[in-house]
């Protein structure tokens, strides 16, 4: 997507159009489909019924909504990041100490992965999430794990 840049950013008239992409690349991750969806299937499908229900002048406001392979690639990551960020902060704000659960094991490939879920307090409710899950490059012994934590 090409944004006028503004001093403070994004010129405002881009906005909606980036929000568009953040929310079509939000249900793709969610759905856990193909990036490559966005391009082929859902852009083309949103400018005709836009063309038929709303007119052209719709379909070409539409039209300028990135969907691309790498655009989706990269707002999920902005996605991820995000989320990242939030459970950070929620866990630095839980007014208990946290938990950390690690667990290390080795798929059908022989390869380690590390998966860690923490739980935290939050408005008075526990929350639990994924904190990162990633693979081990040594082994699975507990120095590494340790060093990778």
């Amino acid at each position: 997507m090409v944004a006028t840049l503004h001093p403070e950013g994004i010129s405002p008239t881009e906005k909606p159009l980036l929000r568009a992409s953040y929310q079509v690349a939000y249900q793709i991750a969610k759905l856990k489909k193909p990036h490559t969806i966005g391009e082929e299937l859902i852009k083309p499908c949103v400018l005709e019924m836009a063309k038929i229900v709303l007119g052209k002048e719709a379909e070409k406001k539409l039209q300028q909504v990135s969907l691309s392979n790498d655009v989706i690639h990269n707002l999920i990551i902005d996605l991820s990041d995000d989320i990242l960020e939030q459970v950070v902060a929620d866990m630095k704000d839980s007014p208990v100490k946290i938990s950390l659960q690690v667990d290390e094991s080795t798929d059908v490939s022989n390869c380690c992965q590390l998966l860690a879920v923490v739980r935290y307090v939050k408005e008075k409710k526990v929350e639990e999430n994924i904190l990162f899950c990633q693979s081990l490059k040594t082994t699975t012994q507990a120095i590494d794990v340790f060093n990778n934590i």
